[in-house]
C-alpha cells in the first residue's frame, strides 16, 4: 500500500471526528434556540419585583405586598404581540372597583374586557364608537378579596371564567390582531393585579356560548356564523391604502431582554457559520480571513432590522444598502456569495424575531453543507499554493517535480506550466494536513535541485 493511501485511510478517523463534532454543534444551537424560543411563548408573572419587566406602568401604579396596585384612572401594560392565549390572573377592589382589560390592543383596535360586582361586559374598539359583543348580568365576585379569573382567546372566539364559572362568551367574525395587554382601573377603588399565567394556544374552532348568555347582535355583522366559515373584515384598497401602509405601518417594539437575546444567537449563529466555512467551504481564497466578517455582518443587519422593522417604508431602504455586499465586496468565488448572503439572512430572520424560523434554516443550511462536504469527490479541499520554478542549471523537469509530491500531498492539480528555454515555472493546488508534511515537501524538492525557487501560499492555513 503507497504512502498516499495510507494518508488516505488514516484520514477517516479525523473525517469521522470533525464530522461527529460538527452534528453535536448543529444539535446544540438547534435545542439552545428551541429552548429560547419556548421560553418566550408562555410565562408568568407574580409581581415580586418593584419594577416587572416588559411592563410600562402609569404614574399612580405600585408593586405592593407581591400584588400590582393600579389607582384610579392609571393603567399597566404589557408589551408584546399576543394574539391565541389563554390569561389567568387574581383581581381584588373594593367597592366602586371597575376593572377593564384590553387585549390585542393596538393602534387600530383593541378588545376591552370590564368587570365589575354586578356585570361584566365584552366589547369591540376598531375605529369608532365600542361595539358591544357579549354581556351578562349577576358575576360572582367578591369585594375585597381576590377573584380568580381566567380569559381565553382563540381566533374570534372569546370565553371568560370567574371564580370557576364560566361567565361569558362571544363570537367575532373579523378577530383583530395580535396586540398588548392593558389593565385599566376604570373605578375609583384600588384594582390589585397579582398571579398572572399567560399560555399561548393553537387556533381552533369557536368557541360556543354557555348556557343561558347570549351574545348580543353586533351592527353590521351577521347574528350567527357558521364554524365552517368566516367573514374577515374587509381590507382598504386602492393607491391611499397602499401609501398609508407604506407610511404608517408599524411593528410591535421588541422588549430589551429580546433585542439581547437576538444579538446574541446573531454572534453564535454566525461563529457556526464561519466554521462550517472553514472545515466544509471549497473556495481557494483564505477562508479563515473571510469567515471573520460573517460576525460582523450577521450582527449589524440583526441591528438593522431590528431599527427598520417599525416601518415598511424603512424597510425598503435597506434593499439598497443591502446591494452593497454584491456590488462593492471583492466577491472572488461564487461561494462567498452564497455565504455572505445567508449570514445577511440569519440577521434579517433575527431582526425580524422569527427565532425558530431562523434556527430551522441554519440547521438545514449546516445538515446540507455537510453532507455535500461529505459526499464531495475531487482535489476541492486545497488549502495551499504552491509553486516551483527552475532554471540554468538549476533546471527540472515537470514529470520529477510532480512524482516527488505526491508523495507527500494527500491531494494535488496542476494549474500552470509555463515553460522557455532554460527555464521551467509551474503552479499547483495542494492538500497538505500537517506541518510536518510541509517540510517534507519541502525538503524532497530541495534534493531534486538545490537551485529551485519554491514558493507556499497559505489558503485556509495547515493544521
Amino acid at each position: 500500500m503507497t504512502r498516499n493511501a495510507h494518508r488516505q485511510k488514516a484520514r477517516w478517523p479525523t473525517r469521522l471526528l470533525q464530522g461527529s463534532t460538527a452534528l453535536i454543534m448543529i444539535a446544540s444551537v438547534g435545542l439552545l434556540s428551541v429552548q429560547v424560543f419556548a421560553q418566550e411563548g408562555g410565562w408568568q408573572e407574580s409581581f415580586d419585583q418593584a419594577a416587572p419587566e416588559g411592563w410600562e406602568l402609569g404614574p399612580d401604579v405600585a408593586v405592593t405586598d407581591g400584588a400590582l396596585v393600579i389607582g384610579p384612572g392609571n393603567f399597566a401594560a404589557r408589551i408584546g404581540e399576543f394574539t391565541d392565549f389563554r390569561l389567568a390572573f387574581r383581581a381584588r377592589w373594593d367597592e366602586g372597583g371597575r376593572l377593564r382589560l384590553a387585549y390585542r390592543a393596538r393602534d387600530e383596535g383593541e378588545y376591552g374586557l370590564q368587570i365589575t360586582g354586578e356585570m361584566i361586559r365584552l366589547e369591540r374598539r376598531s375605529g369608532g364608537p365600542p361595539v358591544a359583543l357579549a354581556e351578562a348580568a349577576g358575576v360572582d365576585v367578591t369585594l375585597g378579596e381576590w377573584n380568580e379569573v381566567t380569559l381565553e382567546v382563540v381566533g374570534g372566539s372569546h370565553r371568560v371564567t370567574v371564580n370557576g364559572v364560566e361567565v361569558l362568551s362571544a363570537e367575532d367574525p373579523g378577530p383583530l390582531r395580535g396586540g398588548g395587554l392593558v389593565f385599566v382601573n376604570e373605578g375609583s377603588a384600588e384594582l390589585a393585579i397579582d398571579s398572572l399565567v399567560y399560555e399561548p394556544q393553537a387556533a381552533q374552532g369557536p368557541v360556543a356560548p354557555p348556557p343561558g348568555v347570549t351574545p348580543p347582535e353586533v351592527p353590521g355583522q351577521a347574528s350567527a356564523v357558521p364554524p365552517s366559515t368566516s367573514t374577515p373584515t374587509a381590507e382598504p384598497s386602492g393607491l391611499g391604502a397602499l401609501l398609508g401602509q407604506l407610511a404608517g405601518q408599524r411593528a410591535d417594539p421588541l422588549q430589551l431582554s429580546a433585542i439581547a437575546i437576538n444579538l446574541g444567537l446573531a454572534a453564535l449563529f454566525a461563529f457556526v457559520l464561519g466554521q462550517a466555512y472553514v472545515h466544509w467551504g471549497a473556495s481557494l481564497s483564505n477562508r479563515r480571513a473571510f469567515a471573520a466578517n460573517f460576525l460582523l455582518i450577521t450582527v449589524t443587519t440583526t441591528f438593522i432590522i431590528l431599527v427598520v422593522r417599525s416601518s415598511v417604508a424603512l424597510s425598503l431602504g435597506l434593499v439598497g444598502a443591502l446591494s452593497i455586499v454584491r456590488f462593492r465586496a471583492a466577491i472572488k468565488e461564487p461561494e462567498e456569495l452564497a455565504y455572505l448572503f445567508f449570514a445577511i439572512g440569519l440577521g434579517i430572520g433575527l431582526g425580524d424575531n422569527q427565532r425558530l424560523l431562523t434556527t430551522l434554516a441554519l440547521v438545514a443550511g449546516l445538515i446540507l453543507v455537510g453532507v455535500m462536504h461529505f459526499f464531495r469527490r475531487g482535489p476541492a479541499d486545497v488549502n495551499l499554493h504552491l509553486t516551483v520554478a527552475s532554471s540554468g542549471q538549476a533546471h527540472v523537469e515537470l514529470d520529477r517535480v510532480l512524482e516527488t509530491l505526491k508523495a507527500h500531498c494527500t491531494k494535488m492539480r496542476l494549474m500552470r506550466f509555463d515553460e522557455s528555454g532554460e527555464r521551467m515555472e509551474t503552479s499547483f493546488l495542494v492538500e497538505l494536513r500537517r506541518l510536518e508534511d510541509l517540510q517534507a515537501a519541502r525538503d524532497a524538492l530541495r534534493q531534486l535541485s538545490p537551485g529551485l525557487e519554491i514558493t507556499f501560499l497559505d489558503n485556509r492555513g495547515v493544521g
